[in-house]
């Protein structure tokens, strides 16, 4: 019946679809950006051999949170054999973009026994890199710092506190400079701790309720989940007393 219906009508030829629009750099971003996270999600749940793969080819790309994990299986020696200095290249690319790289390399820097080649400054690089991560608000940074901080506790010196108060003043002096959501939860952090400055839970409850405020639709974010630490209600008890 060709173009014809039944009834004799001339049926209406099809349309030509319009083009679809060009999409903007930052949409090609984001697609690139989600691609990229789809990708690194999958090498988490892969064969080590396919993780290896994948996180090689993201790296590639320049993706931070894989370079960190494939730094993690060159530590480790898994599915790869095992090389520090391979694995610091990787976390020194991806330091700035991810804390926890930047607590690995100051892991590193205090257990040189490791490396192939030895470095004169190893331990200071380890200094500055956990100093570093404390300053992004990284929990874990804190009781590593005091360990190795308080390390030659009783001595007439003690080169590594020295190492450490040069790094966590510039570190501190920082995050008050800043004074932004993230500055304030890890000046909290500070203070909790008791790591550069003396321990002072209420004020690291101030940092945190500071935090907290310049971020106040978000029941999750790091400084309220600091203010529900116990130690918190523990010291309202003893401003009521």
């Amino acid at each position: 019946m060709g173009l014809f219906s039944l009834f004799g009508k001339k049926m209406d030829e099809p349309r030509e679809r319009d083009p679809e629009p060009e999409k903007t750099p930052e949409q090609l971003a984001i697609e690139k950006e989600n691609d990229q996270i789809s990708r690194w999600g999958k090498s988490r749940r892969s064969s080590p051999q396919e993780k290896y793969r994948l996180l090689k080819e993201l790296t590639e790309e320049g993706f931070g949170a894989a370079k960190y994990d494939l730094g993690l299986m060159y530590q480790n020696g898994e599915y790869v054999n095992e090389d520090w200095e391979r694995a610091r290249e990787l976390f020194m690319d991806c330091a700035e973009e991810i804390p926890w790289a930047a607590y690995a390399l100051g892991i590193m820097g205090f257990h040189p026994n490791h490396y192939q080649v030895e470095r004169d400054d190893q331990v200071g690089e380890g200094a500055y890199y956990l100093s570093q991560a404390a300053g992004r608000g990284l929990e874990a940074a804190f009781p590593e710092i005091q360990h190795w901080y308080h390390l030659f506790d009783g001595r007439e010196v003690n080169p590594i506190a020295r190492l450490f108060d040069a790094e966590l003043k510039d570190v501190f002096n920082e995050l008050k400079e800043k004074a932004d959501e993230k500055s304030w939860d890890a000046m909290g952090l500070f203070y909790q701790n008791g790591v550069y400055v003396e321990q002072d839970l209420t004020k690291a409850k101030e940092c945190f309720e500071r935090s907290a405020a310049l971020n106040p639709d978000d029941n999750f974010s790091s400084a309220r989940r600091h203010l529900r630490n116990p130690i918190f209600d523990l010291l309202e008890e003893e401003e009521d007393e």
